[in-house]
């Protein structure tokens, strides 16, 4: 697969909504690429939507950003990030 557009030299400003992939894979890149989690926080406070699929609320939760927030997820994502969230207290 070709993507369309790099994460570095995409249009962020002219967007008013993101969506994050599923997949176990693709979601552990996503969430060590520091410029993507700087470009969330970023749409997190200008009110923009955000949402992810599958796997991808890791990249969100990376992020700070599923702190007072309603998670629908698989359980096995759900227990990562309960077990995630547990160590960070």
């Amino acid at each position: 697969m070709k993507a369309d557009d790099e994460l570095e030299t995409f249009y962020w400003a002219q967007i008013d909504a993101l969506v994050l992939p599923g997949g176990i894979q693709g979601a552990h890149h996503l969430r060590e690429n520091e410029f993507l989690i700087q470009k969330l926080k970023e749409y997190s406070k200008k009110g923009k939507i955000i949402a992810a699929i599958c796997a991808a609320p890791i990249v969100l939760h990376r992020a700070g950003l599923l702190k007072k927030k309603n998670l629908l997820a698989i359980l096995v994502l759900k227990k990562k990030l309960m077990t995630e969230f547990i160590q960070e207290r």
